[in-house]
């Protein structure tokens, strides 16, 4: 079966926007070219199908070239698989209605749609499927990429985060990626999803409900050594919440590889940080939403 697993192209001609799964996106003024792990994640649990991932955004595509593209390949997707983002859900819906033409069926996964699921599939009719995070309207707790390899294969997959495959690295153009700092040719490595905290302003309450759990080490030790990757980002709502596993990471992280990731500042040490640096962490970002405790009020 042939799948297809899209980043649409900007609404904006020569904008860049953000998207992901687990993300409400925006404009990047930075012009971060933003690694599609999230979309290489769920093309994963299809190793025995044609699979290809077709990030516009850092191909600097716009509808006229995925036309053209589509039809010089001669490859007509049976699904596609659209991920999308609040500030660009409406254009978005072009890429649905231009594979909806040539017969496939559209699966679309975004945190805009978790949280009017019933609106948007009133709004939006053409869109075929819209994928839950974690089943959360019936109370199962199934992953997005379960969920998805069941509507597609039609067999049931109850597979949990922890033994989820690696993400199809190799499906990306990772040299076009970008981000200050970081430079060219990074790419995300997703580590973990969910945050204990429950900060008013984060989505990962909408999507992750709060419940953290990590990939096993071996796991993404696995997919660093299997695409060669030497230039990480971490992907984690907190990627230091649980500090044995940061440290078992540290323990087993192969040399030469420079990593950074994301961070509170009560969640880590000295030796911790001391631990970190000497695996190949140069750099932490710590999220600081405001200097002042009345303005970054936190439910607790």
């Amino acid at each position: 079966m042939k799948i297809l697993f899209i980043n649409p192209p900007s609404p904006i001609p020569g904008a860049i926007f953000i998207r992901d799964t687990n993300r409400s996106g925006r404009r990047s003024r930075e012009r971060t070219l933003w690694p599609q792990t999230s979309l290489a994640m769920m093309a994963g649990m299809f190793p025995e199908h044609d699979v290809r991932i077709w990030d516009c955004i850092a191909e600097e595509w716009d509808y006229s070239d995925v036309m053209r593209k589509r039809h010089t390949e001669g490859w007509v997707p049976a699904w596609v698989v659209v991920e999308s983002v609040s500030c660009t859900f409406e254009s978005d819906m072009q890429a649905v209605r231009m594979f909806k033409a040539v017969g496939a069926t559209v699966a679309v996964i975004s945190p805009h749609s978790e949280a009017l699921h019933a609106e948007t599939l009133k709004r939006y009719p053409e869109i075929d499927h819209l994928i839950d995070y974690e089943k959360a309207r019936t109370g199962d707790i199934l992953e997005p990429e379960s969920h998805l390899r069941s509507l597609i294969t039609g067999e049931p997959c109850t597979t949990p985060f922890e033994a989820l495959p690696c993400a199809r690295q190799d499906l990306l153009p990772r040299h076009r990626y970008q981000l200050p700092f970081i430079g060219s040719g990074y790419t995300f490595v997703i580590t973990s999803r969910g945050c204990p905290w429950t900060c008013i302003y984060c989505r990962q309450g909408v999507t992750w409900k709060n419940r953290v759990r990590y990939r096993p080490v071996e796991k993404v030790i696995e997919e660093i050594e299997r695409y060669g990757l030497t230039n990480v980002a971490f992907h984690a709502d907190t990627f230091t919440v649980n500090r044995g596993w940061v440290l078992d990471l540290c323990a087993q992280m192969p040399k030469g590889v420079r990593w950074v990731c994301n961070s509170r500042v009560d969640t880590v040490d000295l030796e911790l940080l001391k631990s970190m640096k000497a695996a190949g962490c140069w750099m932490i970002c710590y999220g600081i939403e405001s200097g002042n405790d009345r303005a970054a009020r936190v439910k607790v």
